[in-house]
């Protein structure tokens, strides 16, 4: 089930599993692709971002490059969370609320803060 509003940039690059839940407000920047797996909670205004800026010293800010996000499957990720660029979410894993996930999070773990890091093993 996908509640609307719902905002995305291409939509064609993300592939959504089986008994998946996407609140209101989510944003997909999906680009360099999004999967997401099965039985996959997300709720309201979640940001899955594929894309960024070059940060080097004098890069060129104009462009962009892309990583993909993977979000395996029976993953819960918290209202007003961010997930970045490159980033994989293990199988059975929590992102809190309002965490900005900046590097993958194994399987049957917890992740929170910002930015986010292991608080908990899910047992």
């Amino acid at each position: 089930m996908l509640i609307p509003p719902f905002y995305t940039d291409f939509g064609k690059n993300t592939r959504i599993g089986k008994g998946y839940m996407i609140q209101q407000g989510c944003v997909f920047f999906d680009r360099g692709g999004i999967t997401i797996g099965d039985n996959v909670q997300i709720a309201p205004k979640v940001n899955l971002v594929t894309l960024n800026h070059d940060l080097s010293a004098g890069g060129n800010r104009k462009a962009t490059y892309c990583k993909p996000i993977v979000i395996e499957d029976n993953v819960w990720i918290g209202i007003d969370a961010t997930i970045l660029p490159g980033v994989t979410l293990g199988r059975n894993c929590v992102v809190a609320a309002g965490s900005v996930v900046t590097k993958d999070v194994p399987a049957n773990m917890i992740a929170a803060g910002n930015p986010a890091k292991i608080v908990k093993q899910i047992k």
